[in-house]
């Protein structure tokens, strides 16, 4: 619910109700609803919900498939959400995918097109540990230049072990309509630390031989 310019995260159990529809015109032309609003709103809306109808035997007449544009003018529209999302590598992509609409009657579910946690771990997080690893390897070269290889390759098998367990995460999350690009990309992201590490390994140890 509203609150001033601040919006509850309750997600499904307190869905953010935006008041501005309140005050709007709706019309309806076809499968197509217009909210038409006096001005522009004072409050950025992160996110959205749908209600299904009320009613025995009105789920075949719920909405499971839709975008939602936008426009200052009536003239030039900009999509700025839809029944399905999808985060593809680092953005997220709006797609036309079937809604989880809920089977109740009257009931509620948020769409909030943000990238999951599992997203943001693998592409942000994860990259920093990384770098971090590598920058602490570089640091300490001068003083103990043995323990570096032992560094890469820790922080490569890290990066292979946490990327598929993520991977695995994903794969759950990438359900019904959605590809399956980003648990396939951490898969193989995954491996190739892996052949990296094994590639460290077997050059020192050429090296140490020779």
């Amino acid at each position: 619910e509203m609150k001033g310019k601040r919006v509850s995260s309750m997600g499904a159990e307190s869905p953010c109700i935006a008041q501005d529809a309140a005050v709007g015109e709706w019309a309806e032309e076809g499968a197509s609803m217009t909210l038409t609003l006096p001005g522009k709103s004072d409050t950025d809306y992160n996110m959205w919900y749908i209600q299904t109808l009320h009613g025995e035997g009105s789920a075949g007449d719920d909405s499971v498939r839709f975008v939602l544009e936008g426009s200052d003018d009536a003239e030039a529209w900009e999509v700025v959400g839809a029944s399905g999302f999808l985060p593809y590598y680092s953005q997220v992509v709006l797609t036309k995918a079937l809604a989880p609409t809920p089977v109740g009657r009257g009931e509620y579910f948020v769409i909030d097109s943000h990238m999951s946690e599992s997203h943001v771990f693998a592409f942000v997080y994860l990259n920093i540990i990384f770098y971090v690893g590598m920058i602490v390897s570089i640091v300490i070269a001068p003083y103990r230049p043995k323990l570096v290889p032992l560094a890469f390759q820790s922080s490569m098998w890290f990066q292979f072990v946490m990327r598929m367990i993520v991977a695995v995460v994903m794969h759950f999350e990438e359900r019904g309509e959605t590809p399956h690009h980003n648990s396939v990309f951490q898969i193989l992201t995954s491996l190739n630390y892996a052949l990296s590490a094994l590639l460290l390994i077997v050059a020192q140890e050429w090296l140490e031989c020779v």
